[in-house]
């Protein structure tokens, strides 16, 4: 999502110079090239909208494709008429107020902290579908931006942390689950039990097996592979992660443990429902 914020501040400041070179001499006069520019500054401001909005709710979604495009059917109207240096000003006022506003939002999103919301129920009942959180950026070491350089590390992934990353096989996609197993430890899942170098682990405080159906095909194998990992040396620069909700997570014990460079922070805090306010542990 970020990266998404960040082409769209690019695309507001080339809206906002394209208004700049309208208020030139050389085009000044000539309202069919006023309207053309105008047009183009419009439709890139509506593409990026369109752009940043696609990971947004449906509603979000609607008001702001629909409403950047009335906006900007309205301003190239306007931008052709006799007297219409004042809308021309404001177009690009607003352009350059967008171009800040997202690039500074790309700045904290990538650097500070970042919204996350819950899409599935493997952390429950630590998480629900839904829950929406804060997410540090910084805690784990500052990401240079479009690269997976990491500098200024804070500190490593913890057992017991609940981590947001990419999925290594789809990394359009953000998961988040608990980091479990850390590097160079011994894993093992036996039934309900996971084992960190041949000791049980103590996780009765968030872990749930919620004995699914097997109904399906294919489900008794899954089942049986979830509840059935031999023992795993997890390599160096890795990490075993495992949602809450052990019989409904797709996870390590699945597509391996997860390399540090696809790690984008820790959950911190949960804002949304306000009923379920407070620090994710």
């Amino acid at each position: 999502m970020e990266n998404k914020v960040f082409w769209a501040g690019v695309a507001c400041g080339a809206a906002a110079l394209l208004l700049r070179l309208v208020r030139r001499p050389p085009v000044q006069g000539k309202t069919w090239l006023v309207r053309v520019l105008a047009a183009i500054s419009a439709l890139v401001v509506w593409a990026a909208g369109w752009y940043v909005s696609d990971e947004l709710g449906p509603v979000i979604q609607g008001v702001v494709r629909i409403g950047l495009g009335g906006i900007g059917l309205w301003f190239v109207w306007q931008a052709g008429r006799a007297k219409a240096s004042r809308w021309l000003d404001e177009g690009r006022e607003w352009a350059d107020t967008g171009c800040s506003a997202l690039l500074m939002a790309f700045l904290i999103m990538n650097f500070v902290i970042q919204a996350f919301k819950i899409p599935s129920g493997s952390m429950k009942n630590t998480l629900l579908i839904d829950d929406y959180l804060f997410v540090n950026k910084f805690i784990y070491g500052l990401k240079v931006p479009f690269t997976d350089v990491r500098v200024l590390k804070w500190h490593a992934p913890q057992r017991g942390d609940i981590v947001v990353f990419k999925f290594p096989r789809d990394t359009r996609k953000d998961f988040i689950k608990r980091c479990i197993g850390l590097p160079g430890e011994q894993i093992e899942v036996r039934g309900k039990t996971v084992f960190i170098n041949g000791a049980p682990l103590e996780e009765s405080r968030y872990a749930i097996y919620t004995d699914p159906e097997t109904s399906w095909p294919g489900a008794e194998a899954a089942l049986r592979a979830a509840r059935n990992l031999p023992p795993t040396v997890i390599p160096p620069g890795q990490y075993f992660m495992l949602g809450d909700n052990r019989d409904q997570s797709q996870d390590s014990r699945f597509w391996g443990p997860l390399e540090d460079r696809y790690i984008k922070g820790k959950a911190l805090f949960r804002y949304w429902p306000l009923n379920r306010i407070g620090l994710v542990r």
